[in-house]
């Protein structure tokens, strides 16, 4: 009951009113019935609890509208089992994809959604993880919101081979030890088999945002310092 109270929250809402009718039309229901529940939804879609037609909800569902509200996204699972302890966004894909379409920086995304969490592939010496910390943490600890970080990484932090791209000891503690970051880190990690850890519940189910920053191989990591800002923005819109 108390995780369905983050789907009617402003920046939630509308993603709710659509997976919501998604769920009734899939629903073996009969007729009359779907037809009822999606009138509340369909024709002028409500953008917020207060654009609801609170007569008629409370006819069918004998609730006030947020707790009718609440009741059906629980009866037609909305709200996942709580199977992890790590929380993942309501919002839908689509939701995410007009997000982010709206934004010029993508990562601007961990804002605007109810999760802030990041699963960074091929973490490197850590200055990424550092930087989206520096950037974000203090704005989402303001709003008593956590940041979620994680991070893995095929080199073996006991080695030094990769040189520069090992994971930076002193990055590593400051990021372990910054208010408000749920940060870990995974060194010696196979990135296309993460069941070891799933199995552990050190990873979430799923991320807000999930970003690759692994090199075929350690030349081609200082490849973008060749290219100018112009041709990397040109080529990010094109593609």
């Amino acid at each position: 009951w108390d995780a369905s109270r983050g789907l009617l929250e402003k920046r939630a809402f509308t993603s709710t009113v659509d997976r919501l009718i998604s769920a009734i039309k899939e629903q073996p229901l009969p007729d009359n019935v779907k037809a009822i529940l999606l009138q509340l939804f369909e024709g002028k879609r409500p953008q917020r609890v207060q654009d609801l037609d609170g007569e008629y909800l409370k006819q069918v569902t004998g609730l006030p509208p947020a707790k009718a509200m609440r009741a059906l996204t629980i009866a037609f699972g909305l709200v996942p089992a709580p199977t992890s302890k790590w929380p993942m966004s309501s919002l839908s894909s689509e939701a995410i994809e007009r997000l982010v379409r709206g934004l010029t920086n993508p990562f601007d995304l961990l804002m605007n959604t109810d999760v802030a969490s990041v699963l960074d592939i091929g973490t490197g010496d850590l200055s990424f993880a550092e930087e989206l910390a520096d950037q974000y943490g203090p704005q989402l600890h303001q709003r008593d919101r956590p940041l979620i970080l994680h991070g893995v990484d095929r080199l073996d932090p006991q080695s030094q081979l990769g040189g520069p791209l090992h994971a930076d000891s002193g990055r590593l503690h400051r990021l372990q030890q910054r208010q408000g970051l749920y940060f870990a880190f995974f060194g010696h990690q196979d990135v296309f088999n993460l069941n070891e850890l799933d199995g552990r519940d050190l990873l979430a189910p799923r991320y807000t945002v999930a970003t690759c920053w692994a090199p075929a191989t350690p030349t081609f990591a200082y490849e973008p310092s060749r290219l100018s800002p112009a041709v990397i923005h040109e080529e990010l819109q094109r593609t």
